[in-house]
């Protein structure tokens, strides 16, 4: 059974695109919009009350993405001044600090995608990872152990603002998936995966599509396959992410292995035979 958390009035018409939880009473939510309106609120009640941790100090700012490994909380915005936006805490989320590097200079026109909560990924090593698009193109930006960062053009359909890579995730370090294409076209399949063996290094574009523009990627276990959705169905890849074959229908946005959520609170499951099932 579901039920509607509750929430400070001000926090009433804010959009919420991250929630990370660590049980059932500790959970952050994280919305994004243009400055101001890109919050972080933090329950210890399975959402009986909520408090503001942090709010964007950036006019121009957008959050795009947040997750944490372990105590460390990552937090990723689109580019202020030029440079995309991380922080960093290191107490489970009580304390933010940027990361100023000059290497997380975006190109005109580029930026993050928040339409799953998925686009930043952290290895088990601590290692980060995360993905852009838009009419600058499509790239990964991943910072090392020693926390410098790089940034590797990808094999994504890019170049306008609607597309770009939407989604990162990896199985492992070294084998890892991305996901996209153009949220305006959701049917035009080309350029909507790529894969990596390398642990971001380089990038192969997939030799066989998933059947769409895809918003989330994720990495099933239980049928040891990479499961992609978006909002015209969703697609399965049992080779690492070379080749994709359709395995269902439906408007989903995000996944989270075995859930896949869409439009209205539509929320969905994905049975033994990998096919999603409303």
């Amino acid at each position: 059974m579901w039920q509607k958390c509750k929430l400070p009035p001000a926090a009433m018409k804010l959009d919420f695109r991250a929630v990370f939880a660590w049980d059932a009473n500790h959970a952050q939510a994280m919305s994004s919009g243009t400055g101001s309106a890109s919050q972080l609120y933090e329950t210890t009640d399975g959402g009986a009350s909520w408090h503001l941790l942090f709010e964007n100090p950036d006019h121009d700012g957008f959050w795009d993405a947040l997750t944490f490994r372990g105590k460390s909380g990552f937090l990723l915005g689109d580019p202020v001044n030029g440079r995309f936006v991380f922080y960093q805490s290191d107490d489970l989320g009580q304390h933010w600090h940027r990361d100023d590097s000059p290497n997380l200079a975006a190109a005109n026109g580029e930026g993050v995608f928040a339409a799953s909560n998925s686009s930043l990924v952290v290895l088990p090593d601590s290692e980060v990872l995360f993905a852009t698009g838009g009419v600058g193109g499509a790239r990964v930006f991943h910072r090392d152990k020693s926390r410098r960062w790089s940034a590797t053009k990808v094999p994504i359909a890019a170049g306008t603002e609607g597309s770009g890579i939407f989604s990162i995730a990896f199985r492992d370090n070294a084998h890892g998936v991305t996901v996209g294409g153009d949220y305006k076209q959701p049917a035009k399949a080309a350029n909507t995966a790529a894969w990596t063996s390398d642990g971001g290094a380089t990038w192969q574009s997939a030799t066989n599509f998933p059947s769409g523009y895809r918003s989330s990627v994720a990495w099933s276990q239980e049928s040891r396959a990479w499961i992609a959705v978006g909002t015209n169905g969703s697609d399965i890849s049992r080779d690492d992410g070379h080749t994709w074959k359709r395995i269902g229908a439906g408007d989903w946005n995000a996944l989270s292995v075995p859930w896949a959520a869409g439009e209205k609170g539509l929320i969905a499951s994905l049975d033994t035979a990998s096919r999603l099932l409303r």
